[in-house]
């Protein structure tokens, strides 16, 4: 229903792009000559891939299309008329020229067909998007150029607390903090607050090393004994002080509590 073109003249308004051919809604073919509607009228039955776009395909059983044609934020606006039996697949499926049916997008080639990776280019997501482009966006992050993990959301207030994970370049979730108690992703993955800086997002407890001299720091935003932070070339790394020792603000490593400084230790002379 969709192949390569060269210079052949096309049917239907169909165009030749990179040597694919482009159809319009309504038309496949090599050539853009077949037309859905008489291909549907004969075979009601009939299962048909969108020459163009791989998460979409014609249904001849079902001539109303269900999806959407009003703008989310201004429904009040004229409704975009969907072309007859034009279904689509739910996100991240793609339509299979081999089942003929909606399949993960793991198990589908689309060859010519374009594959999108931004769950807000499913018709059924973005709407008619002339407003709701943005909106679907900033709940649903486009997750191209993203390793698998979890973000921040950069379109919501730090204090909204919104995330999102991506896994092959393509969005899983998207809501509130899904790590542990305690917990908050930073890099894309799930850490513990006392390892993120405290400029990150105000999710931190630790030590933010940019434009600190290299060396050992205690905890500083939410004081903890136990652990502390060296700095080397503005990067913090987190050390939590074993055998039941404690950091010591003086000497700047652990040591036992009868030899540190106050407020972790016992010593108040010359601890200043």
């Amino acid at each position: 229903m969709f192949g390569s073109c060269t210079t052949e003249p096309y049917e239907n308004g169909g165009t030749c792009i990179n040597y694919t051919c482009l159809c319009e809604d309504g038309f496949v073919g090599s050539k853009c000559e077949i037309d859905v509607n008489q291909t549907c009228k004969s075979d009601v039955d009939s299962l048909i891939p969108h020459p163009n776009t791989c998460q979409l395909f014609y249904n001849c059983s079902q001539a109303v299309s269900p999806l959407p044609t009003e703008d989310r934020r201004t429904p009040h606006m004229p409704h975009t008329l969907r072309p007859p039996f034009l279904h689509e697949c739910p996100f991240p499926e793609l339509f299979s020229t081999v089942t003929m049916s909606c399949q993960n997008y793991t198990d589908v080639k689309c060859g010519s067909r374009y594959e999108t990776k931004n769950k807000c280019d499913y018709l059924a997501v973005s709407y008619i998007c002339r407003g709701a482009c943005k909106d679907c966006i900033y709940l649903t992050p486009d997750c191209m150029g993203f390793s698998d993990g979890i973000y921040r959301n950069k379109y919501m207030e730090p204090s909204v607390g919104y995330y999102f994970e991506c896994q092959n370049e393509r969005i899983i979730y998207s809501g509130g903090n899904p790590c542990q108690t305690n917990m908050a992703s930073h890099n894309g993955k799930c850490k513990e607050k006392f390892e993120i800086p405290t400029s990150y997002w105000q999710d931190g407890y630790g030590v933010d090393c940019s434009g600190r001299p290299n060396g050992n720091y205690k905890s500083e935003r939410i004081q903890r004994c136990d652990i502390n932070y060296t700095c080397v070339n503005g990067n913090s790394t987190l050390t939590h002080c074993g055998n039941d020792t404690v950091f010591d603000s003086k000497s700047l490593f652990c040591q036992n509590s009868a030899n540190a400084c106050r407020p972790c230790g016992s010593i108040d002379n010359g601890c200043q």
